[in-house]
């Protein structure tokens, strides 16, 4: 599954999409943008975390400052956890606020992110319940996400497997559904454009 939240204010529009690693994000973010006629402030969160240098992320040596990947074998195959300490969580806080006060000011968003707890999905419908809110479900199966994830060289193999495992559960009312499997990421992106609700 694979969710993107689309969120309307006026005129404004704040895309959020959330969904594991490899679910085609950043491909809808870009189509969104070469075929839309304003432009959108794109908080991707590769982008986000650039901001921190990378010796304090992924495996490296300091990772157990910011976040560290784990991985573990459930009863099906290989599983990848990413583990935040101390300053990620205070990461994660900011990146949340850059989102929330962007949207105040009146930005067109575009959101890629990665949400897998669910109270996290709430707090953004919370914050951001001024702006009538409009949730889009994006669904991709777990074989094309890691299918997707075997062909990348800049992600944790079986990291989607685990940030899917934990979204799968949430629970959401969707105005709209769009299978990633079956559409491009420009037919996706022309749909959310298109929608009116």
């Amino acid at each position: 599954m694979n969710w993107g939240f689309i969120f309307l204010r006026k005129y404004k529009m704040i895309i959020f999409l959330n969904w594991p690693s490899s679910s085609w994000k950043t491909a809808i973010l870009k189509a969104i943008n070469f075929l839309s006629d304003k432009p959108f402030l794109n908080l991707w969160i590769d982008v986000l975390n650039s901001m921190v240098d990378d010796k304090y992320k992924w495996f490296w040596e300091h990772a157990d400052i910011w976040y560290k990947f784990q991985q573990k074998h459930d009863k099906n195959w290989w599983i990848v956890d990413i583990r935040h300490w101390i300053f990620g969580k205070k990461f994660s806080k900011f990146k949340n606020k850059i989102i929330i006060d962007a949207s105040k000011l009146g930005f067109d968003i575009i959101v890629d992110a990665v949400i897998s707890n669910e109270k996290d999905i709430e707090i953004f419908k919370e914050k951001l319940s001024g702006y009538n809110p409009i949730f889009i479900f994006i669904f991709c199966p777990l074989k094309n996400l890691q299918e997707r994830e075997n062909l990348r060289w800049d992600r944790a193999w079986w990291l989607a497997r685990g940030q899917w495992e934990k979204m799968k559960k949430f629970k959401f009312k969707y105005n709209l559904k769009i299978d990633t499997a079956k559409n491009t990421p420009m037919q996706i992106a022309k749909k959310i454009l298109a929608y009116k609700g």
